[in-house]
């Protein structure tokens, strides 16, 4: 294996598990609104936040994963140049 085909193989990866990240936060954030209440919570390990606070994890999770993508693009794109 080259490291060419090293390093793109691992930009892939963070650019699939940045899409995953967000498709799953999106379609978490858009369940819970249609309960009628923005909440986060997991029934595993018994938390639960409803409001701003699930508003600021939800935005973490989305900006975590854009950041992922972001350097998983701008890697392949680098590589590719």
């Amino acid at each position: 294996m080259t490291a060419y085909s090293s390093k793109s193989s691992w930009n892939l990866v963070c650019v699939v598990v940045g899409v995953a990240i967000l498709v799953l936060t999106i379609n978490q954030a858009r369940l819970s609104l249609a309960t009628g209440l923005l909440q986060f919570s997991s029934s595993k390990y018994g938390f639960a936040f409803f409001g701003a606070e699930a508003a600021a994890i939800y935005l973490a999770l989305l900006s975590g994963a854009g950041i992922l993508i972001g350097v998983g693009w701008r890697g392949l794109r680098h590589l590719r140049g």
